[in-house]
């Protein structure tokens, strides 16, 4: 079964993963601008678009609520 954290675990490892069912739309766009950005994103727009989302869609799951930090 895919878990938020096998999501997390093959970004890690430079796979882009399977969405699961509950990613919203909003999270899954954003992390598909970062994967096709990757490069050269810009952390704070992330943070600023997680925020946007977060205040948009306060009772839906985003997989950064039972994420560890990268590193």
């Amino acid at each position: 079964m895919e878990t938020t954290e096998a999501m997390q675990g093959a970004v890690e490892n430079g796979v882009l993963p399977k969405r699961l069912p509950q990613v919203n739309d909003a999270c899954w766009n954003l992390m598909m601008m970062c994967w096709k950005n990757r490069e050269s994103i810009e952390m704070e727009n992330v943070i600023y678009e997680l925020n946007l989302i977060k205040c948009s869609c306060p009772d839906t799951l985003m997989p950064s609520d039972r994420l560890k930090p990268f590193g």
